[in-house]
């Protein structure tokens, strides 16, 4: 009996094949990076991870593919990957502003709590928005450790960089809330959702404080319900 072979069956290999060798041939460290920054804004971070794992095949020493990949890691649930690479990121000369927040988040991801007060605190950066962030990040990682002193100051030097720092305003209604001023932790909350309406830490945070602080449990689902909304996954 012949043995005949669809070629409709061959096809689909060849092509796959065929987009595999120019995928390989394509070494160009910088169009990876380039290609894994489009991946990064489309919030696709395993296909930017892949490209970066491979621009850093061809060019190890390359600080923005190790700074991206750090960032794409933490962003992918990776905080110990993270922190290795962005250190390296650091290690290769690239900028503290950039790299640092991102480094101390990943600490505090993996619950380094003291050592982020610790390498941290009286770290200053050179723009107002990452200095914001950091101190943001290290008045958390007081908060963590039950140091209130040590968080209000560092939540006040977050807010003293940038007053509408969106993470700082977060944990300074919080910090009203922890105290029972529940409707000035919602002022607060207020006060930035009108200015970014879909920030869901900031929604979430005001369903809490309406469902366990106000027993508004209908509010509070609404509020749950937007901050679902704004980040589906």
């Amino acid at each position: 009996m012949k043995n005949t072979t669809n070629p409709w069956r061959i096809a689909p290999v060849a092509l796959s094949i065929a987009m595999l060798l120019s995928a390989c041939g394509n070494s160009d460290p910088q169009k990876m990076v380039e290609s894994a920054r489009e991946y990064l804004d489309k919030k696709d971070n395993a296909a930017a991870i892949i490209q970066l794992k491979n621009a850093l095949q061809e060019k190890p020493d390359l600080a923005e593919a190790r700074f991206l990949l750090g960032k794409a890691l933490l962003a992918n649930g990776d905080p110990v990957g993270g922190q290795t690479e962005l250190q390296k990121a650091l290690d290769l000369g690239y900028a503290a502003d950039e790299a640092t927040p991102l480094l101390a988040r990943s600490r505090l991801a993996q619950g380094q709590f003291a050592e982020v007060t610790k390498n941290y605190s009286d770290v200053q950066l050179g723009s107002a928005d990452a200095n914001a962030t950091l101190k943001t990040l290290v008045a958390v990682a007081w908060r963590q450790q039950g140091n209130q002193d040590a968080f209000q100051k560092s939540l006040q030097e977050a807010l003293t960089a940038k007053p509408d720092h969106e993470p700082a305003l977060i944990e300074q209604a919080r910090l009203k809330a922890a105290q029972r001023d529940f409707d000035g932790a919602l002022g607060v909350l207020a006060a930035l959702l009108a200015k970014s309406p879909t920030n869901e830490d900031a929604l979430k945070l005001r369903g809490d404080i309406l469902l366990y602080g106000k027993n508004e449990p209908d509010q509070a689902l609404a509020a749950y319900r937007e901050s679902a909304a704004a980040r589906p996954k």
